[in-house]
């Protein structure tokens, strides 16, 4: 039993590639949530795994509100992992992920880090080609590694912080000052075919005279709507025009 959240197929990828070696059911935490589906038995001896990207060194809102929900039934013995992709920094993800797991009623055994594609486009151009195809294949490399530790019940100790913890805090206030919807605007070029409304995570986007509005003050900011638009047409703040979109290519989006 695996959870993944992706935006861009990043974590989905990875997901898939576990669960294809390992075995497991993936389940993704934008349609748990959709769905309201939080209360979970595992099989005696079945693996759970959290697969997320890296927000600001820490968790992304949905994630904290998922885990906040969800519901785990235990048998005596399973192999708890968490694995968190990245694109510039990883900050303090693996000690979150070690602290919130084990609220849940059970001791992480291990928490991995894969480095990827960085789609955070208001500061990374996605139109840089080579970036990306260097980066998509060492994140290749780094998943092969990752899959084999997790296959074998590789168990790691306590990640070491690689972010002050002062500054981690103020990174988790930047985070949730980023996240403010009114920062979004919809080009001309909108063609109202009501994709972003469909895979937001938060349902914070509806159709209204045919052009996307935020209708909640916040979202989780996974930027789904900005790399996904067939057209384009999404931008958060003037930052992102211009830098192009990213999608893992080895994925389709998860779309209502």
């Amino acid at each position: 039993m695996i959870f993944y959240f992706s935006s861009t197929g990043n974590d989905k990828y990875a997901a898939a590639r576990i669960a294809e070696s390992t075995k497991d059911t993936i389940y993704s935490v934008s349609g748990c949530m959709h769905d309201g589906h939080f209360s979970y038995t595992l099989k005696e001896g079945e693996n759970f795994g959290l697969v997320i990207p890296t927000y600001f060194g820490g968790f992304p809102n949905i994630i904290i509100d998922f885990l906040e929900k969800l519901d785990i039934q235990w048998p005596d013995r399973n192999y708890v992992f968490f694995v968190g992709t990245y694109g510039a920094n990883c900050g303090n993800i693996g000690q979150e992920a070690f602290r919130r797991l084990e609220k849940l009623g059970r001791k992480p055994d291990a928490a991995f880090t894969i480095k990827m594609v960085d789609n955070w486009n208001p500061y990374f151009n996605m139109n840089d080609k080579d970036y990306i195809s260097k980066a998509e294949s060492e994140a290749e490399s780094a998943i092969g590694d990752v899959v084999q530790k997790i296959s074998n019940h590789v168990k790691t100790d306590i990640p070491a912080k690689n972010m002050p913890t002062i500054l981690q805090a103020f990174s988790t206030r930047l985070y949730h000052s980023y996240c403010k919807t009114r920062k979004f605007a919809v080009s001309s070029a909108c063609i109202s075919c009501g994709l972003c409304e469909r895979q937001c995570p938060v349902n914070a986007i509806k159709l209204k005279d045919k052009k996307p509005v935020w209708v909640k003050p916040e979202c989780t900011l996974c930027l789904g709507c900005v790399h996904r638009c067939p057209v384009n047409a999404i931008s958060y703040t003037k930052k992102t025009v211009g830098h192009g979109q990213y999608f893992n290519p080895n994925t389709e989006p998860d779309i209502r």
